[in-house]
């Protein structure tokens, strides 16, 4: 995992670092930065109340809201981890990677180990046979393998941690820039087997359920999966506060921001997955 947390931590953090303008100061993952920057200040300039971002790492915003130099943070924290229990923390959002096929493929879900046989650099997978139950043409179709986004994306590194571990990628597999690039190329191949970085697939794809175990059972990639950890390929995103932070009415104003509708639609629109509505408007009640 320690790839995945050099990008989640900032090399070099402190707290003279932080903006000392009038305002609150958003601290957090990197990642984020460009997802959060306008609707930020097309908050700031309706509401009145200025938020500065400093984005510079998930750990030392941790550190930064625990020590009192910051009042709120969005991490990125690796699955299975939860923000500390002295603070008060709520999921955020969801940075999922996505097992996808075309639609006409019979496959019906793949392990972890079904992958690695299909992208690792030793695995001896080539045709669809070895995961489907049908025979007929299936049984011969080759593979097609692909990765969209390049190979050194966020996406990618939650594949490679998660699945292939200490494994290189099979040198044939095929890196495309971008969804659209990949679509293009191989909108009429029936044997794709892609890793992406977004659940908005178009209608010629779609999503395979995965599952860490060949017993476990296998998740989609859905917003519910996500919140509650069932759907193993994900980076989880987490909001986090100080307690006394929720009970001044610039606090409230912004978290009523953080939780609403058009939030989580500028988050969908970055290819995240937000937290579900029914989990947002209980938080939301909770700030009245």
């Amino acid at each position: 995992m320690s790839s995945l947390r050099s990008l989640l931590a900032c090399a070099v953090f402190t707290a003279a670092a932080l903006p000392h303008a009038f305002g609150l100061t958003l601290v957090g993952s990197d990642l984020l930065q460009p997802v959060l920057q306008d609707a930020l200040q097309q908050f700031s300039a309706d509401s009145g109340v200025p938020v500065e971002l400093d984005m510079q790492g998930s750990n030392p915003a941790l550190e930064a809201v625990e020590s009192g130099d910051a009042p709120l943070a969005l991490v990125a924290l690796p699955r299975g981890e939860r923000p500390p229990q002295d603070l008060e923390s709520s999921p955020f959002a969801f940075l999922v990677t996505v097992v996808a096929v075309h639609r006409d493929n019979p496959v019906t879900e793949m392990s972890y180990n079904d992958l690695i046989e299909a992208f690792g650099r030793d695995g001896v997978a080539e045709s669809w046979d070895a995961f489907v139950d049908e025979g007929g043409a299936w049984s011969v179709r080759k593979l097609s393998q692909h990765v969209v986004g390049g190979t050194n994306t966020v996406g990618q590194e939650i594949f490679k941690v998660e699945v292939l571990g200490d494994r290189e990628m099979r040198s044939g597999v095929k890196s495309h820039p971008s969804l659209d690039a990949f679509v293009n190329e191989t909108h009429d191949n029936l044997n794709v087997l892609a890793i992406i970085p977004t659940t908005r697939l178009p209608e010629s794809l779609r999503a395979v359920p995965v599952a860490e175990g060949n017993s476990d059972r296998a998740f989609s990639p859905s917003p519910e999966n996500a919140l509650y950890g069932d759907y193993p390929l994900q980076l989880p995103f987490y909001l986090v506060y100080r307690r006394d932070f929720a009970s001044t009415s610039e606090g409230k104003e912004l978290l009523r921001f953080l939780f609403s509708d058009d939030l989580a639609e500028v988050l969908s629109e970055a290819d995240l997955l937000p937290l579900i509505e029914s989990e947002r408007q209980e938080r939301l009640r909770r700030l009245q």
